[in-house]
């Protein structure tokens, strides 16, 4: 769970490099509701919000391109 295609394609998409898909995998599950929360409405701001709990972590803000 939370290691899907879809998952891996988003830090594919985010230049993660494939040591770090474990960390970006539970990254993204502890901060879920962060990285949702108002993306309903445009889904730029999920994008957003998912860059900043990558840039708040030393090893993704260092090991993927987007950030």
């Amino acid at each position: 769970e939370g290691t899907g295609d879809n998952l891996h394609a988003l830090a594919q998409a985010f230049g993660c490099q494939e040591s770090l898909m474990p960390k970006f995998y539970s990254t993204t599950q502890a901060n879920y509701i962060d990285i949702v929360a108002g993306s309903q409405e445009s889904p730029v701001q999920m994008y957003k919000n998912l860059k900043g709990v990558m840039q708040k972590d030393s090893d993704l803000a260092a090991g993927c391109d987007v950030i």
